[in-house]
């Protein structure tokens, strides 16, 4: 399940037509960018142990994960495993200063237009238009 490292987990929550994003903290990679929550997963975690880890790690959310969206490759060498999560109703997200700087719930739209996404961000939104199979947000 991992590759030295570069294996990595996004975590997407949807709701009301808002997607929960962050902008990362400044002492992390690719600081102060907007992306979905996540990070690497650590040896012998799987996909959804590695993705609650990391959604309470960042935002303090004891997420439940719905299921596996896809698999990416960044053009920078990271694997990538998108999970569909749902936060517990009523609870906020409470950002960690050492990896984030804020929280936003925005739309598609809004995350497609802004300047400091992550480059991976685009790719996902792409694969969802493609793949008439998948859910739509």
């Amino acid at each position: 399940m991992r590759d030295n490292g570069r294996h990595g987990v996004v975590g997407v929550v949807h709701e009301e037509g808002k997607f929960l994003v962050i902008r990362r903290s400044r002492w992390v990679r690719a600081p102060r960018m907007i992306c979905f929550p996540g990070g690497s997963i650590e040896p012998n975690e799987d996909f959804p142990t590695a993705i609650r880890r990391e959604m309470d790690e960042e935002l303090s959310l004891q997420v439940e994960v719905i299921k596996h969206l896809w698999s990416s490759r960044t053009a920078w060498g990271t694997n990538l495993e998108w999970m569909l999560c749902r936060r517990p109703e009523g609870q906020p997200p409470i950002p960690d200063p050492r990896e984030v700087e804020e929280v936003f719930w925005m739309s598609r739209e809004e995350i497609l237009a802004h300047r400091e996404v992550l480059g991976s961000m685009p790719g996902f939104f792409e694969r969802i238009d493609r793949d008439p199979q998948w859910d739509r947000f």
